[in-house]
């Protein structure tokens, strides 16, 4: 969103606040768990059908460059968050609604206790779900997804809330375990992709073909990347790995509005796989004992510079992905789910940002 007359910019900037605003009063990088936890379990009460998709903005705060004077213009507009609105000062002045609007003082905090748990809630009853980050360059979406170091953005925020609803999980589903042959056990996978100049590439390989690759569907996978890197992933620090070799591999560009401006579309997958194993006939029992942990619902689609939050689908559709079977005598209970995360490429005027050659082409 336009903070700048001169200069549009949608989202937090880079690195013109402290680190200690991503913590909560108490001291906490990642806020308060607890109430974390208990927002994802109410979310599955909850009638998400009327808000499948959202869309929310966050304005960032002018950065060093603005606030120097080297871009000319000031702000130009103002947020009432109350009212979830965005005024842009012009005469008379215009006003533009979402559903959620972040203001220059929000927390990466905020936003992720906003859009981000959402996601996490939808994953673990088996609904896809999707945000994507939209936005100028220089405009604070990579801020916002991935964040500096001791100011998390969305993915590790969602990670870790997600890896932390699994441990309830268990804990819930061991409540209702009446022998040591009812198992639950629960894989996820991690892949990271770009799109540059319309082909596709895999971040977590060194080395790339020029071919990039290939887009396929068949009635087993769906719609999916051929060939495409499925990483397991364990905690928190495995995901970040995956992701500073992913940073470290996606395609980034200087220009005159940003030294390191993303010059493609990042997507980032988690793949999750819960298979409950349960005693002949208990299944419904240990439903209803594993519910607390298990019972997370609604989604979001999310974000940057707009952000769009969705609840119960991703962008696709997909519904959610449970079924419960019998294998030898023992109720089986799958559960699948995506949570895709995307960060935009920065839309832009390349006549504005001195763009010629291998940049003009991008």
């Amino acid at each position: 969103m336009a903070a700048y007359r001169k200069r549009a910019s949608a989202k937090r900037g880079s690195s013109d606040s402290g680190a200690d605003e991503a913590y909560d009063e108490a001291g906490n990088m990642w806020g308060d768990m607890s109430a974390h936890l208990a927002q994802c379990k109410e979310s599955s009460s909850r009638d998400s059908g009327a808000s499948n998709i959202r869309v929310a903005v966050r304005v960032r705060p002018p950065n060093a460059r603005e606030l120097a004077g080297e871009t000319g213009g000031g702000v130009c507009i103002s947020v009432e968050p109350d009212d979830a609105q965005v005024i842009v000062d012009t005469s008379p002045p215009k006003k533009y609604n979402f559903d959620v609007a972040f203001d220059q003082d929000t927390t990466q905090l905020d936003v992720f206790e906003t859009v981000g748990i959402d996601l996490v809630a939808c994953a673990s009853i088996g609904y896809n779900s999707t945000l994507f980050t939209y936005g100028q360059t220089a405009s604070g979406k990579t801020h916002s997804v991935m964040g500096p170091k001791g100011d998390p953005g969305l993915i590790p925020r969602i990670v870790h809330l997600l890896f932390r609803v699994h441990e309830d999980l268990k804990d819930n589903f061991n409540l209702g375990v009446e022998d040591d042959i009812a198992t639950i056990n629960i894989l996820v996978e991690a892949s990271y992709m770009e799109i540059y100049n319309e082909k596709v590439y895999d971040l977590l390989t060194d080395g790339r073909s020029e071919e990039g690759l290939k887009i396929r569907e068949d009635k087993q996978l769906g719609v999916h990347v051929q060939g495409l890197s499925k990483l397991v992933v364990e905690d928190l620090g495995s995901v970040e790995a995956c992701i500073k070799t992913g940073t470290h591999n996606r395609s980034v560009a200087s220009t005159k509005f940003n030294s390191e401006s993303s010059r493609s579309h990042a997507i980032f997958e988690l793949h999750t796989h819960v298979k409950e194993t349960g005693k002949a006939g208990s299944s419904e029992k240990k439903k209803k004992k594993a519910a607390p942990g298990a019972s997370v619902g609604s989604s979001s689609k999310a974000a940057g510079g707009k952000f769009s939050s969705s609840s119960k689908a991703a962008s696709s559709g997909s519904s959610a992905s449970s079924s419960n079977k019998q294998a030898g005598g023992r109720a089986v209970k799958v559960t699948q789910s995506k949570v895709v995360i995307i960060d935009l490429a920065g839309s832009e005027r390349s006549a504005k940002l001195g763009s010629k050659g291998t940049a003009l082409k991008e």
